[in-house]
């Protein structure tokens, strides 16, 4: 009546744009009580996504004592703005070779990467 019985999954997209730009970086912020989304799953999605070594490294996965909504726990809301400018801040200076310590570092020419064809 509802044809497949498969859930939706966005996997082959998110794999298909890793393969094709392979210093794409991923953060995952779980919640440990999330029933929306729980956390086994996300975890189960990547190791089963094919990933080689190399783009598995870039999927950087983080955990907080809460549930889907993280930030209305106050113990997680910090630790996750904490997560989040941390790696916003590694994918700068990686990205953009900038120490954000030595703010005359910064050169705003990104990378030259192959985007894939639509």
């Amino acid at each position: 009546l509802f044809g497949d019985a498969c859930p939706p999954t966005t996997a082959p997209d998110l794999l298909n744009a890793m393969t094709n730009n392979p210093r794409m970086k991923i953060l995952v912020m779980n919640g440990i009580y999330d029933m929306a989304t729980p956390f086994g799953a996300t975890e189960y999605t990547f190791d089963h996504m094919g990933l080689n070594k190399t783009l598995k490294a870039n999927v950087i996965q983080k955990y907080y004592e809460a549930g889907h909504m993280m930030y209305t726990h106050e113990a997680s809301a910090a630790k996750f703005k904490k997560d989040l400018v941390e790696f916003i801040a590694s994918t700068l200076k990686w990205w953009f070779c900038v120490d954000l310590s030595r703010s005359s570092e910064y050169n705003p020419k990104p990378p030259n990467i192959r985007h894939p064809e639509f």
